[in-house]
């Protein structure tokens, strides 16, 4: 079984790829300001964060990055299928509570929602 600190560092290299490609050009004016980024997921039994620096750079880190921009209470299986899938259709129906923290990290995930698949 994946835990939950594997399944956010296997989608970090993509997330770091998205985001660094937004970080050149015209688009850099937009989405430098909102860098950078510490979203916390919380599962059932697990509790890890996705850190967006600076420069672009993602990694999961175990626990709380602090302090958090964003924190997603969600089902695992829910989170798995929506990260590795991106696809909203394909994730089961179940809670999903999104505690912001940040105007940053409330107008980041506004926007990269649909993105992740939720």
């Amino acid at each position: 079984m994946t835990t939950l600190l594997e399944l956010l560092a296997s989608v970090a290299p993509d997330l770091e790829a998205r985001v660094c490609a937004q970080l050149t050009g015209f688009t850099a004016m937009l989405v430098r300001p909102y860098l950078p980024q510490r979203w916390v997921f919380v599962t059932e039994s697990e509790t890890a964060s996705l850190v967006v620096d600076p420069t672009g750079r993602v990694s999961a880190v175990a626990g709380v990055a602090a302090p958090p921009d964003v924190t997603l209470k969600i089902p695992f299986e829910r989170l798995r299928v929506a990260l590795t899938t991106r696809n909203r259709d394909l994730v089961p129906p179940g809670p999903l509570e999104v505690i912001p923290h940040t105007s940053k990290g409330q107008t980041a995930f506004q926007f990269l929602r649909s993105r992740l698949g939720l």
